[in-house]
């Protein structure tokens, strides 16, 4: 919910480099450590005999279908079981869905995020068992997604992401980096949003002259007892992360408002996050083909060791 100021968008372009740097050094590092071992879905998901039916829904807006929204359908979003774009304007080229409940804007996204999973519910429940809620730019690994999900039950209600502490007792989950609930957490959330004066609307959180949307769900979901679950891995590592890349694992400090935020504290740097990372946030078009490449393409040459 958090904006970058100006100074911070403009080292993007400078740290782009970096970006690709650390990351292939950090998968190189996965490829060649016998305890990282690299593993196909389908190896990881062995022992079950149903793969999660993902949803992806991906918050958007008029002006950013050509310039974001297109490169997540083209990248990430591609191994989505279902992918939605919801704006206040249709697009048949994403395609986009137009939301009626609200006019654009930073102070309508609550409005927009009740609206596409009541619209979620009516077209496309049966159609996936967990549903993701994604900004235009936000990066998802879909296959570690997968693999987290497949430890827990859709029919209960829960919802996991990148934690963070303020405003509400259980914590809430980070919208940029993004969030997914259960089967049964978006059929409570839709049930309830659908009523006038329901205890959701009731509950208005005000943050700097705005309502965010991400607090607001998490207020609902505690209202609705959804548990604000911990998606962090058997080390305490971070899986959904609210920053890009080169800020979770470069030199330079991140952001002060993210420790202030955090509900789990975690170190800087390559330790920071999961070996199964499921999410970024603020990740430029050009990061997304960047992490395309690095993800779904490069392959690093393992050396023998000769005895």
């Amino acid at each position: 919910m958090n904006n970058l100021n100006s100074a911070t968008k403009e080292g993007f372009v400078l740290l782009a480099g970096l970006t690709i740097g650390l990351l292939a050094g950090y998968l190189t590092f996965s490829s060649i450590n016998p305890r990282l071992p690299h593993l196909s879905v389908s190896k990881l998901l062995s022992s079950s005999n149903h793969k999660p039916r993902i949803l992806c829904w991906v918050m958007t807006a008029p002006e950013n279908h050509e310039t974001r929204a297109i490169h997540v359908k083209r990248t990430w979003g591609k191994r989505c079981d279902k992918l939605l774009f919801m704006s206040t304007s249709s697009d048949s080229n994403l395609p986009a869905i137009k939301l009626d409940e609200a006019e654009e804007g930073i102070d309508n996204l609550w409005l927009k995020t009740k609206g596409a999973f009541r619209y979620i519910v009516e077209h496309h429940f049966d159609e996936a068992d967990w549903f993701l809620k994604a900004d235009d730019d936000t990066y998802v690994i879909l296959e570690n997604l997968r693999y987290f999900l497949n430890q827990h039950d859709t029919n209960l209600p829960l919802y996991f992401g990148c934690k963070f502490r303020l405003y509400i007792e259980q914590g809430y989950m980070s919208g940029g980096a993004g969030y997914v609930l259960s089967k049964e957490a978006v059929r409570r959330l839709a049930r309830e949003t659908s009523q006038e004066g329901n205890i959701c609307d009731n509950n208005l959180i005000e943050y700097k002259g705005w309502i965010p949307e991400d607090v607001m769900l998490g207020k609902c979901l505690e209202s609705l007892k959804v548990p604000a679950g911990d998606s962090r891995d058997e080390e305490g590592r971070h899986r959904f992360l609210a920053l890009p890349p080169d800020m979770q694992f470069g030199p330079n400090p991140m952001v002060h408002w993210y420790w202030e935020y955090m509900y789990y504290q975690h170190e800087h740097g390559l330790k920071c996050c999961s070996d199964r990372t499921i999410s970024f946030h603020y990740v430029t078009p050009n990061q997304m083909y960047a992490l395309e490449f690095l993800l779904y393409r490069m392959k690093p040459v393992v050396e023998l060791s000769h005895s």
